[in-house]
């Protein structure tokens, strides 16, 4: 049986959760109107601009349940303290550990949910998000989602490709060249040009072809030119077995997951290139979801204390605490995309650093029941 006490702090911090998620999901919704008013009453677009609203719900709740885990403890507990609930208990001999329990238990819980919510819902809702936007909504057309433009990237060892288009979802590469810089950098060793590849029963076929060799010094030592379709193989070249999935890398982080991003990161180390900001989203897709217990922590800490400051600036001092916490797991999250912070140190330290501080808060000059 959950002592009344329990329950009634939690009674009282669902009330105040759902309202604050209440709150910002409609100032979300008004957000997505007026965004996207321009086309919304353009034949039957106002159905998609209501379904993109909907498979975005689940990433505006992977933001609000950390900050409505934080506010809804930090207003229960206000409350109970301006009505001297706070004070009774600790005068009473409860300790503040044991009065923070039960919405510590909701945080972890909520932290749960909150990764769920990102990885199951969040990640693959933005996907059609962005599907929908441009093609339902915008008109844009499905090529604008698979086809990239004037893709450049760095293949195994010293190999480069310079692709004017890559279209992900036919797998096509038009004006591809591919060189290849050998040990030196400085002289290629072998380039291919093609108007067009293809790939297809599970090679790359290259039309109108042209392979060069080169010698130490750079001169030609090979020329074929191809007339017919012909495949990596054929010219004397082997190319990376996850070569389409490589090519079409324009990707966008944060809409993957655990394992997708696992595989990627090995992906781009084989092929020797840096994986920082991939590991920042993998990293930071479990910081999110840890903020709701980090913060409840911190602001347990926090208010569960007796305090000649009044009730509405300990209520502002906890606020303070939440944008804190926020600017630095920004400023160091951003450090850590263009590779000057280690990601898993960007990921661990400040909540760590965080964690102590709110578990220091919440025992100083207190004896445990």
């Amino acid at each position: 049986m959950i002592p009344y006490v329990d329950r009634d702090l939690i009674r009282s911090f669902f009330q105040a959760f759902f309202t604050i998620a209440a709150f910002v999901l409609v100032g979300y919704f008004v957000s997505v109107l007026l965004d996207q008013y321009r086309f919304m009453f353009t034949g039957s677009k106002f159905k998609w601009v209501m379904y993109y609203f909907i498979i975005t719900v689940p990433r505006q709740a992977s933001y609000i349940i950390p900050v409505g885990t934080a506010v809804s403890i930090l207003w229960v507990y206000t409350v109970k303290a301006r009505h001297n609930e706070v004070l009774a208990y600790l005068v009473g001999g409860v300790s503040p550990l044991r009065l923070a329990r039960p919405l510590l238990i909701v945080a972890a819980v909520l932290a749960v949910v909150c990764y769920a919510t990102i990885e199951f819902l969040a990640n693959p809702g933005d996907r059609i998000a962005n599907i929908v936007e441009r093609v339902n909504i915008q008109e844009k057309g499905a090529d604008v989602i698979s086809r990239e433009r004037n893709v450049f990237k760095k293949g195994q060892g010293n190999r480069f490709y310079n692709v004017k288009y890559y279209d992900s979802m036919e797998q096509t590469m038009d004006l591809p060249t591919i060189i290849d810089m050998g040990e030196n950098w400085n002289i290629p060793v072998w380039r291919v040009d093609a108007d067009r590849a293809e790939f297809k029963d599970g090679q790359w076929y290259f039309e109108n072809a042209s392979f060069r060799r080169f010698d130490a010094n750079g001169a030609v030592t090979q020329f074929n030119q191809y007339d017919h379709k012909v495949t990596a193989k054929d010219l004397g070249v082997e190319l990376e077995e996850e070569l389409g999935r490589y090519l079409r890398e324009r990707f966008r982080a944060n809409e993957m997951g655990f394992l997708e991003l696992v595989n990627y990161i090995s992906l781009f180390r084989e092929q020797g290139q840096p994986t920082y900001k991939l590991q920042t989203q993998l990293y930071f897709n479990f910081v999110i979801p840890m903020g709701a217990f980090v913060l409840a922590l911190l602001m347990c800490g926090h208010i569960l204390r007796p305090s000649s400051a009044g009730v509405v600036v300990s209520f502002g001092g906890g606020l303070v605490i939440l944008a804190l916490y926020y600017v630095i797991i920004v400023v160091v999250r951003q450090l850590s995309m263009y590779g000057t912070f280690p990601p898993l140190l960007a990921a661990i330290v400040p909540n760590v650093a965080f964690l102590a501080f709110g578990v220091y808060m919440l025992h100083r000059d207190r004896a445990l029941v």
